[in-house]
């Protein structure tokens, strides 16, 4: 698998959201902040996130009884000042997906589907095997899209 050259990352909102539960103490670990990490530490990757997203890691965090701000120092304030992070705008209408995804994460593959352009590599990273693991070999195959588990994107 090739992470080498100018890549652009769609993270499933259980690693976004696992980032900010993370850093806050709310959950044990940091396989998401690690994520994170190898994102800021490699020069050619970004973050691409569609509002979609943006709105699902704003729910969650209120579910966990955290303001949906706690999205902002993460997220825009770590990786926005160091230009690795870019909205992703598309029409769902306009994606031709030819995978089975459950409803509720469509809009992480639509994404990924939406920038896949020549010359860039695309993946979903995601810590959800039971939806993601599925589509990983038909998503190569049918787009050309990597779908990694976070070891597999920290530690390629």
């Amino acid at each position: 698998m090739n992470l080498e050259g100018p890549v652009e990352a769609v993270f499933d909102t259980s690693v976004i959201i696992g980032a900010i539960l993370e850093s806050y103490g709310r959950e044990a670990g940091d396989t998401s902040r690690n994520v994170l990490t190898s994102l800021i530490e490699r020069p050619s990757h970004i973050l691409r996130i569609s509002e979609k997203a943006v709105k699902e890691c704003k729910d969650v965090l209120e579910k966990h009884g955290l303001p949906p701000r706690y999205i902002l120092p993460i997220l825009w304030g770590l990786l926005e000042s160091r230009g690795k992070i870019k909205k992703c705008q598309y029409r769902p209408e306009d994606i031709e997906l030819d995978v089975s995804i459950p409803e509720h994460d469509r809009h992480i593959v639509e994404a990924a589907v939406a920038i896949k352009r020549k010359g860039i590599t695309v993946c979903i990273v995601h810590k959800n095997p039971r939806h993601f693991e599925p589509i990983k070999e038909e998503m190569h195959r049918k787009h050309d899209i990597l779908v990694l588990k976070p070891d597999e994107y920290v530690d390629p």
